[in-house]
Formats: structure tokens, sequence, C-alpha cells
């Protein structure tokens, strides 16, 4: 993740509409820059010296690092604590701070790296850039944004280009005993608006040349995604206090990270019942001359067998009331079973002392408007198509009588229909090396009979890394387990040597297996067995394609056969039926659209809408590319 970070920090170029100039950033990182020196400690105070900000990379092993504390500690005695950006890799906050930051403050703003899927690593990582830049994020946001759409524009036009010489020349300049095939996949769209990057795809369990593509109208998701569904205090009968809060600001201490604005005493009932109560603190965050709202929240429920909800600092969207719960905490709540029921709440303004009346939260939503205007004006909402035509007839009657949702849920619980499902994941952890046997600090940290396998040797460091990722058909179990031991020396270049250890019923205990990747950054995000052949799994990572063994685990070769596509789309996803492995991979996605398939965020989307109608002409509708490979 370091390394990650640091090299997008180095390669960063602001755009020029920004008015930046060609500003580079400049990186120090001790395991790059730093030597052998017999006085650590004052070599990194003179490096602190001639820094202006420090990037913290928060976790549960950088917080018990001395070294690490060490800087923190140094860069705050010299700089103060402005300068210092934290980043969460892992863990919880308050615990992953270093005691030196903890000890100045108890909730920091910071940067959300803990599930870094490729558009939030660029989107949190933006958001860092432009605190070291001292720049408005959304400023920045907006310039990056539009040059991104007018690079995208052009290569796509470009690739159009190529590929109308081409064809599909690519599909057979490879020749293996065994190839992938690509599926003529159905050019389908929503009546005149293009699709969404199709993920919801089911493969006939009798016969897997039957498929199933479920697809989603991307003008009426982006549309549909303007609904504001709010959970909000009536401001028109707060008075003064909302007008106060809403009104031009001056922070009384620029040295503060956060001003406090106002807190909001929170009751809730249902009918007669009292279901709890909390607090939400509203406060204003300063960005250059300008404030955004931000606000912390915590709700204690009456039953004290139910958990507490506590939600950290927390920026709000542009436009957002800070006295409208929505979309967090409402979402914190709803998960948690009280969206249901009655909340009121009794504002006080901090500056002012002023109170408000005991006001209810009002819930409002504005969806069922929006979507009968799109019934009226866009194409359908969803598309089904299939390689049978006999099941497309079947599907498009289902699809209209019972909606999308319970026809996906139908054909999930169906066994004559093969759909993806999420492996199962451990949360990645850390633990520490106390001893010269791994194997017996590994004990309540993994399963005891990997503890029991581990090699002392390639999990050399003061801390190991760990994470898994499983997955069941039938009776077959398959696991991946990855290992990293970290050395905590400012002295270590070398970066984290990965291992990998499988297990599956055939061997039935866990073995280390060596996998031919190209990089020590690349994850192992699923693993997929066959039932019908205990002998022969798959492994998909996240940037280099999907790897095969035949002999148990024994060995692995890659298996992309030449196919690109495969190893460097989005989304790749692989099913088993029968005989044939089945491979969906996203090659396009719409501006304006999440690599997930959702809306943007509103503030983004104004960027973009107007730039979609010219670059819309430009892209391919099948945006999404389908493979199956027969296996003996």
């Amino acid at each position: 993740m370091a390394e990650r970070i640091s090299r997008r920090i180095r390669n960063y170029r602001p755009p020029r509409a920004a008015r930046l100039g060609r500003k580079k950033l400049e990186v120090f990182r001790d395991r790059e820059r730093l030597t052998a020196n017999p006085d650590l400690g004052k070599l990194l105070a003179d490096t602190v010296s001639t820094s202006e900000h420090l990037v913290l990379l928060a976790s549960p092993a950088s917080a018990l690092s001395p070294y690490v504390n060490q800087e923190v500690a140094t860069f705050i005695d010299q700089k103060g604590i402005s300068g210092i950006s934290v980043v969460a890799c892992a863990g919880e906050l308050p615990d992953i701070l270093p005691p030196a930051l903890r000890a100045r403050v108890r909730e920091p703003l910071y940067i959300d790296l803990r599930q870094p899927g490729r558009r939030t690593f660029r989107l949190e990582t933006l958001r860092l850039i432009a605190a070291l830049l001292g720049v408005d994020y959304s400023e920045l946001r907006r310039e990056d944004d539009l040059r991104r759409l007018r690079r995208r524009a052009i290569g796509v036009a470009a690739t159009l280009a190529l590929a109308a010489g081409l064809g599909s020349a690519y599909l057979v300049q490879t020749t293996p005993a065994e190839a992938w095939e690509q599926l003529t996949q159905p050019s389908i769209n929503a009546g005149r608006d293009p699709l969404m990057p199709i993920e919801r795809v089911a493969i006939n369990s009798q016969d897997p040349s039957v498929v199933v593509w479920l697809g989603d109208n991307a003008r009426y998701q982006r549309d549909l995604a303007r609904a504001r569904e709010t959970w909000a205090l009536p401001e028109d009968e707060l008075g003064d206090i909302a007008g106060h809060l809403k009104a031009p600001i001056k922070p009384t201490n620029l040295d503060a990270a956060n001003q406090p604005l106002a807190s909001i005493a929170l009751e809730a009932s249902s009918g007669r019942d009292a279901m709890g109560s909390g607090e939400l603190q509203i406060y204003a965050v300063f960005e250059k001359d300008t404030f955004r709202f931000a606000r912390t929240f915590r709700f204690a429920p009456s039953n004290p067998s139910r958990q507490t909800i506590v939600l950290p600092l927390t920026l709000l969207e542009d436009g957002r009331s800070p006295f409208d719960l929505e979309p967090s905490p409402a979402s914190a709540l709803r998960r948690a079973g009280f969206d249901s029921m009655t909340l009121f709440g009794i504002v006080t303004d901090r500056s002012t002392g002023d109170r408000s009346d005991r006001l209810e939260f009002i819930v409002s939503d504005n969806r069922a408007e929006i979507r009968e205007v799109l019934d009226a004006t866009a194409g359908p909402e969803h598309v089904i198509a299939s390689t049978s035509e006999t099941q497309q007839a079947e599907l498009r009657d289902r699809l209209e009588a019972s909606g999308a949702e319970d026809l996906w849920s139908e054909i999930m619980t169906d066994s004559a229909w093969v759909t993806f499902r999420p492996p199962d994941r451990t949360k990645p952890s850390t633990f520490s090396r106390k001893s010269s046997d791994v194997r017996e600090d590994a004990k309540g940290h993994v399963d005891p009979s990997l503890a029991a396998v581990l090699d002392t040797q390639t999990l050399a460091g003061d801390f190991v890394e760990f994470e898994q990722v499983s997955r069941s058909i039938g009776d077959t179990t398959v696991a991946v387990a990855t290992l990293a031991g970290i050395l905590d020396s400012h002295e270590a270049v070398a970066a984290p040597r990965r291992t990998h250890y499988f297990h599956s019923p055939l061997s039935q205990h866990w073995v280390s297996i060596r996998l031919p990747l190209e990089s020590t950054l690349t994850r192992i995000v699923d693993v997929v067995p066959v039932q019908s052949n205990l002998r022969m799994s798959m492994i998909v990572t996240d940037s280099e394609g999907v790897f095969r063994s035949i002999d148990g685990g024994e060995s692995w070769q890659s298996t992309t056969f030449g196919e690109p596509r495969l190893q460097s789309g989005e989304l790749l996803r692989v099913m088993v039926s029968g005989s044939s492995f089945f491979a969906l991979v996203n090659a396009h996605h719409q501006p304006g659209e999440e690599q997930c398939g959702h809306p943007t965020p509103p503030q983004c989307r104004q960027i973009v809408q107007p730039h979609l109608a010219q670059i819309h002409q430009h892209l391919p509708r099948d945006r999404c590319r389908s493979y199956r490979i027969k296996v003996r």
C-alpha cells in the first residue's frame, strides 16, 4: 500500500485547468532513502525538518511501531499537527493511531483505504493529493474528472478505429490445446439507452451453452440516483438556529481541525416503547477560506443486549443539510433494525446556547415521482437476454411479471442455474512476532492446521499480515491463505514477501504454493473448485487474471491463454458449470458511473453529465465480455 500511494503521489500531475503549473510532489520514504546510520533519531529529525507534510499509513502494526511513533512525535514538535494526513489502511480508529497522535486528537479526519477498489483508491488518494497541494478537493476533482473524460473520449475513438480493422483476431492468434472461447453475447440496449456493465449472469447447470444476461439501463439508473431520500429535522421550525448554522462562518481557531457548531439530543420511540437515545454533533471543517459540514453520531438502544452505534467524524456530501441523517447515520440505523422508529431531536446552538423545541425527524422520498417520469420517457429499466431464444422469451415474460430483483432471486435459488456468489473472506489481520517460532506466534490468529505448517524463514519479520479467501461448491471446499512478514525497521528496503498456502479436500491439509505472479501487490480475490474433478482449481487475482492447477494445488499456471481482457479487465468473475469454466469481465464502463456499475455521487454527476451526450456515440453498447473454457 505504501508503494502504491507513494507512486500515485509522485506521478500525479495537476490538470492544466487547475492552474497549479506542473507542480510535482517529492516523496520521502525511509525504506527507499535512509541508509545505515548510528544515530537514526537525528537522521529522522533532520528529514522531518525539511518536510512540509507527514502522511501516516495507520494500521494496527504502525500503531505498535516505536519508529512510527517517534517520527510522528518529532513532526508534531517541529511542524504542529496540521501537516499530518492520516490514511487508514487497516483496523479501526482511534486504535490504529500511534500514541503521539492519539494524545493530541481522538478522531482525526482521515483518508479511508481499508477496502481500496480501483475507483476508491483513485478518489481517496486524490483527496490526499489535494491536501498536500493545499487546494480545494472538489475543484481538483472536477478538473481531474474533466481531463479523464477528454482522454477517454479520444482513447475510445482510437480503440474503435483499431477494432474495426482487427475484428477479433486476438482470439485466434494463440492456439493452445485449451483456449478461452468468447461467447456471442447479445449486443443489446434498453431502447435508445446504453446498458450499464453487466454483472448478473446465469449459466444453465445441465447445458452450459445456455447463458442468461440481465442488464440495467444506464440512463435509468443514473437519473434515478438523483432521487433524494431524507430523514431530517424541519429546518423551517428551527428558526434562528438553522439560519445561524448556514450563515458564512469564520473560524474561531485557525489551528483547530474542526469547529463545533451544534449538538442534537436524540430520542427514539416506537409507539409507547422507548427505542433508545443518542447525540448528533455538527462541526464546520475548514478548507482554505471555505467550510464543509461534518458530524459524529452515537445511538444507544434501550435494550442493553443490542450494540451501541458509533460513527466517527464524517464529512457531508455537498448540498446535504447537516440536519439530515441520510445517507449516514441513517444507513447504520437501518442495518441495526431501527428504520421504523420515530425519532425526535432537540438542537443546541454551540455558539449562542439557543435551544430548539422537541422536533420530529421527517422522512421523505421522491423516488416514486422520478421513477414515474423515467417509465414514461426512458427505455425499460432492465433488459434480459439469452443464448437460447426459448429461454429469452420465457424470462422476458417473467421479468415483466415479477420485476428484476424477484426474477434474479428466483434464478439464484433455482438449482437449474449457476450464478456468481462472492467467496468467503476473512478480514485482513496482523499479529506480532514474539518468538523465533512463527507457528507458536500464529496460534489464536490463524487456523491451527495452517499455523502448524508455516515457514519461519519465509515469514521473517516483526509482524505477519494474514488474510484468507475460501469457496464451497457442494461438498467441495477450497481455500487460499496469504501471509507476509513485515520488518519494522527503517533500514529494511525489501517489499514484504507474500507466501500463499492452499487447502483442498484432496490434500486434506495446508500446503505452500508458488504462483507465477509478476507483482508483489497482486491480491487473491477468489478461489474456485471443480466439484467433478478434485484435482482442479482456479485462483482469481485482482490484476493478473486467472491461475489454474490440475494436480491438486502442487503447481499453478496462468490460464489467460493470450486473452488480455481476462488479465486487465474490471470485475473479473469466474463460475463453474459442469465441465466448463465461465468468466465475465467488464471491458469498459460509462463515464459518470462507478466501476461496479452504480451511479456516481451527485457532486460528480454534475461534472460529467453535460459531456455524456457527445461521448455516448463513441462508446460500444456491449461493454462486457463473456468467455468459456472447457476443461478435461
